[in-house]
């Protein structure tokens, strides 16, 4: 995984199909190199209620873990790795997991020896974990853990984007309602002025084109107007263009030139989808 350039990296977040069936195929790219991987899984934590739940995973040996949630609070050891953003190795299950509880029973009736159990932020916030389990004792050395780690920014990336997705169709839900009284010519200006709130997550089309925004207004003679007659028009235009066309391709695309600092030329990629869309392609 190591030696992936970074187009390769971007490919990983541009396949079909559900969450579940793309960690699925994640998981065949992992077993490539690290084939004593046979389980991965993820798990999902609710705030509101301290909650953490099952939600994908991909098992290749073993049963796969369906509808179990617990308390956070009430997990030691993982609730000390959410706050502090360490992870945990087990390199023998069977003599370091004591029974007792639904989960650490059902782990130590299934065949794995070892596991890497890496947390997830979104946005600052703890999202859940990602757990890996391997049917060879001691799997998970140094080497091990620095591959995956790369696999785990792509797996929280990819929840994040679609909990960014959930949350987008939410707000407007919510938007919608605010305008539904509202009069033509009233709608019009309030959305030109939400457009410019509306991204993905922390990022965004628009956000990626002028990423260098101070710079660029700090070179012009009248930064203000070139603001308001350039700047301005042409981020309503690109988040106009981007609230039609959204989608969690897109949204990954975004994310991966965002945080792994990938080049990007928007009207580019904007004008590629049109043509795209025009030949039916898309």
């Amino acid at each position: 995984m190591s030696n992936l350039a970074p187009n390769q990296v971007l490919q990983l977040f541009q396949g079909e199909g559900s969450v579940n069936q793309r960690l699925a195929a994640l998981h065949d790219r992992v077993l490539q190199t690290m084939p004593a991987i046979c389980r991965i899984a993820c798990a999902l934590y609710e705030q509101s209620n301290d909650l953490l739940k099952t939600f994908i995973n991909s098992t290749r040996e073993g049963l796969a873990l369906h509808g179990y949630e617990a308390k956070l609070s009430d997990c030691g050891d993982l609730r000390d790795l959410a706050s502090n953003g360490t992870y945990r190795v087990i390199d023998d299950i069977s003599t370091q997991i004591r029974p007792g509880n639904q989960h650490s029973d059902w782990l130590l009736s299934q065949p794995y020896r070892s596991s890497f159990t890496v947390p997830m932020y979104d946005h600052g916030s703890f999202l859940g974990f990602i757990f890996f389990d391997s049917t060879d004792p001691g799997y998970f050395d140094a080497r091990v853990q620095r591959d995956l780690l790369l696999y785990c920014n792509l797996i929280n990336m990819a929840l994040s984007a679609e909990l960014s997705a959930v949350r987008a169709v939410l707000v407007s839900a919510q938007v919608a309602r605010e305008f539904v009284d509202l009069r033509d010519f009233e709608t019009g200006a309030h959305l030109e002025r939400i457009l410019l709130q509306v991204k993905p997550g922390i990022t965004g089309l628009a956000s990626l084109k002028y990423k260098n925004e101070e710079q660029l207004l700090a070179k012009q003679e009248d930064a203000l107007r070139y603001n308001d007659t350039v700047i301005w028009p042409d981020k309503v235009r690109i988040n106009r263009w981007y609230l039609h066309n959204r989608s969690l391709k897109l949204d990954l695309i975004i994310l991966a030139a965002t945080f792994l600092n990938l080049p990007l030329d928007v009207d580019a990629l904007i004008q590629k989808i049109e043509d795209r869309k025009k030949k039916g392609t898309l």
